[in-house]
């Protein structure tokens, strides 16, 4: 062997790696599917949905979500009390009694009308112990125990009237927008 020349080896030819053609989709390995997957996601939309159900039960419970109790209070006026000279008359008067259920003042508008025309286009919610503008007359409601809700003891005050008209309070029930109790006076 002498006379011969080595071998030579043969390197094999390395073709280029190029990225598959568009239209073949790489093939991926696929995790090892277990079933505590399956249980973490059943158990989380079973406690999604029990907390979203826990809440709407609060809401409607709490008169929230239809903008307060669906069943009508009746509300008893005290009677009113009248005073004032010359072009500025005021008038109070009390909540006598309200029955169940006992609600919000947001479950409840105001209007006021000067003989038989209401001093706004449309009536205003009722906020306790906040000035209501009806033009130049003003409706004060005080919320006697302080508790939000329109109670037994509770007041109104107009106050701005002038001389020689007639007026009407109307208490309105957010719900249906019927009227539920008024009470009526005339100047002076």
């Amino acid at each position: 062997m002498s006379g011969q020349p080595p071998p030579q080896r043969q390197v094999p030819q390395q073709q280029p790696q190029y990225p598959p053609p568009y239209w073949q989709a790489p093939v991926m390995p696929q995790p090892r599917k277990t079933g505590r997957n399956d249980v973490l996601i059943v158990v989380t939309v079973v406690l999604t949905l029990a907390i979203i159900s826990g809440i709407l039960f609060y809401v409607m419970l709490s008169g929230c979500l239809c903008g307060g109790p669906t069943t009508r209070p009746v509300i008893v006026f005290a009677q009113q009390t009248k005073a004032g000279i010359g072009t500025s008359f005021t008038t109070v008067w009390a909540v006598e009694g309200a029955s169940e259920p006992i609600s919000l003042f947001a479950s409840y508008k105001v209007q006021l009308q000067m003989d038989g025309i209401p001093l706004v286009a449309t009536a205003q919610s009722l906020v306790a112990n906040t000035n209501i503008k009806f033009g130049t007359v003003t409706l004060i409601v005080r919320d006697l125990a302080g508790e939000g809700k329109l109670t037994a003891g509770d007041s109104f005050l107009v106050y701005g009237m002038t001389t020689d008209h007639d007026w009407k309070f109307s208490l309105i029930w957010s719900a249906d927008a019927n009227e539920i109790a008024s009470k009526s006076w005339s100047t002076p």
